[in-house]
């Protein structure tokens, strides 16, 4: 029963006979649960069959008229009684006039945008998610073989997490709050065309495209026009976005503040866009205005430059379709172990550890200088080793990673713990810190997968292992746990974290750490002895 809505019947007796008509009634309710109005028109109304908000005004006729023909079917009708219904279908009833004056006139806009909620064809869905559509897969661990061979071939681990990453970012919901959007670089057939097809497939219904140099026109009125329909995702496919004369509409959108929206046959209404952004260009992001801070927001995506023969790309990319659950899975356990601040600005990150430190020399600097902005890169900024001394171990991984790798500094780094390749130590300590999380978080670690996983050195077999990471332990937390063990040998030879974490082991023997990666003669390998 819709709560907008009541039908009712009056008699009416005549000469030869009396006339029962069943009509409708539209209550004004400033508290419906059934009924969105926005822009002073019809927007959605609740369908208790489908479980799913409908922005078709059809079938608000439809369920109208099926609770006149509920209550006409309930009326006993006497030989002397004639029945009538006002039906919604009939449009000389009146009826559907009525409805238009009502919502129209009578209601005052209360919607809540539909569609923020990514729904799969296995989620629950409650009447407060506001789903009016499902996508056609369901969210589950599974085979994905022909993406996976895609997207390590288009792109380097690293370039491929942020891919990822925002796309795990969106199936949690936790998009609408991350103040971030990718720009995929490249010419043509190293691969952002690829990837923003796979974009698309996933999230079919939720998607919209846009032009960057619309919005960034300042004369376009219906620059907008493209996010009518509050799109979780929006893409540009390839483009030129080094005209943009105007970023002030880009910078909203990726902020989510709210927004005027001048739409065609659409009153003018106001509204916030929670759309992540994708764009594919051949030409760097050329922006101006350098206090709008829509440069660190920026996440750029660069390709690997391997290419897949002809035939064999077109095979995988149909395959790539059937896998679309599998993707959605992976990219989510991928975004939970990253985090949802992990491409936010370091430096930014540091401030703020500084900012909440407790300790005394930290709170002596803030109470000292009057134009210390936690929150900002203007003021004041104590020297390096005060900060750093405060830093979180996730911020000081991501510090050492967005180091040029050119510089001599962070080989030096690699080699005081031992190790001749930079990128062994950016994907430990990453990796370290992914680990750290989930065990922050009290989630789960047994038999689990890992997202960032350790490689193995080159040398010191000695020091490491004789036997080197299957592919199988790279993915576990033994592999993990054999990097942290390492690196603390490298600070710290007489350390007792190995003599814990065997302690541990022997005190629950019934535990199966195979799952965890630890097999075969493990505890004879040199960093475990």
């Amino acid at each position: 029963m819709l709560d907008f809505v009541k039908v009712w019947y009056e008699k009416k007796e005549g000469r030869k006979e009396t006339v029962i008509t069943v009509k409708p009634k539209f209550i004004v309710n400033s508290r419906t649960k059934d009924l969105m109005v926005k822009g002073g028109d019809f927007y959605a109304v609740w369908n208790e069959k489908s479980s799913l908000w409908s922005t078709n005004e059809q079938d608000v006729s439809d369920q109208v008229d099926d609770m006149l023909r509920e209550l006409a079917d309930k009326l006993l009708v006497k030989d002397n009684e004639k029945l009538a219904v006002t039906w919604m279908w009939d449009a000389d009833s009146g009826a559907i006039d009525r409805w238009h004056k009502f919502v129209q006139k009578q209601m005052r806009d209360n919607f809540v945008q539909l569609d923020q909620k990514v729904i799969f064809a296995n989620t629950d869905v409650k009447r407060e998610d506001y789903a009016s559509k499902r996508l056609p897969y369901a969210i589950e661990e599974g085979s994905k073989d022909a993406y996976e061979e895609i997207i390590s071939t288009l792109y380097d681990p690293e370039e491929r997490e942020k891919i990822e990453w925002a796309i795990g970012a969106i199936i949690s919901g936790d998009a609408k709050n991350i103040q971030k959007f990718e720009v995929l670089y490249g010419d043509k057939g190293t691969g952002k065309g690829t990837i923003l097809d796979i974009i698309d497939w996933l999230f079919k219904g939720y998607t919209a495209t846009f032009s960057a140099k619309d919005l960034g026109s300042a004369s376009n009125a219906f620059a907008l026009e493209s996010f009518k329909d509050a799109p979780l995702v929006a893409i540009q496919g390839d483009g030129d976005l080094s005209r943009i004369e105007d970023n002030t509409k880009i910078n909203m959108i990726v902020s989510h503040e709210k927004m005027s929206v001048n739409a065609k046959y659409t009153k003018i209404y106001t509204t916030q866009f929670n759309a992540f952004l994708f764009m594919g260009t051949n030409k760097p992001v050329k922006i101006t205005d350098a206090k709008s801070g829509i440069l660190r927001r920026l996440i750029d995506v660069h390709p690997s430059g391997r290419k897949i023969p002809y035939r064999k790309y077109h095979q995988l990319k149909n395959q790539v379709k059937f896998e679309l659950g599998a993707i959605a899975y992976h990219c989510l356990e991928v975004y939970k172990e990253l985090g949802e601040d992990y491409y936010e600005d370091f430096v930014l990150d540091l401030k703020y550890e500084f900012d909440r430190s407790t300790e005394p020399f930290a709170k002596e600097y803030i109470a000292e200088h009057p134009s210390w902005d936690s929150e900002s890169m203007e003021g004041d900024n104590p020297d390096a080793w005060m900060i750093l001394e405060v830093a979180t171990f996730g911020t000081l991984s991501k510090m050492y990673k967005n180091l040029k790798s050119q510089l001599p500094e962070r080989a030096a780094i690699a080699n005081d713990f031992g190790l001749y390749s930079t990128k062994e130590l950016s994907s430990w300590l990453e990796a370290i810190s992914v680990l750290r999380n989930i065990i922050a978080h009290h989630s789960r670690l047994w038999n689990r997968s890992l997202a960032k996983q350790v490689t193995n050195p080159k040398g010191h077999r000695d020091k490491w292992l004789q036997n080197p990471l299957t592919e199988n332990q790279k993915k576990k937390p033994y592999g993990v746990i054999s990097a942290m063990i390492y690196l603390c040998n490298a600070v710290y030879p007489d350390n007792q974290i190995k003599d814990k974490l065997l302690a541990l082991i022997d005190n629950c023997p019934n535990i199966p750490y195979f799952k965890y990666g630890f097999v075969g003669d493990w505890r004879k390998e040199p960093i475990w002895r």
